[in-house]
């Protein structure tokens, strides 16, 4: 995918921010880099590995919610 000023001007749009032309190219650089994280992760045999729903075999204990006056 290619990181250009038209992705960098779409995404600022979408995101109703706006940026000056120097933290652009930062952006942009941010972005490639991103990008390659995620490529390279693509590179990973993830074979017979089940996903992750959570990070922690840990189970969330609530209390009850009961009305109070």
């Amino acid at each position: 995918m290619e990181v250009n000023n038209a992705l960098v001007n779409k995404l600022a749009k979408l995101s109703r921010l706006h940026f000056e032309e120097e933290e652009k190219g930062e952006i942009r650089q941010d972005l490639e880099r991103m990008i390659h994280f995620v490529e390279k992760l693509n590179e990973l045999d993830t074979t017979g590995v089940p996903p992750l729903m959570h990070m922690s075999d840990s189970v969330n204990r609530l209390r009850s919610d009961t009305v109070q006056g």
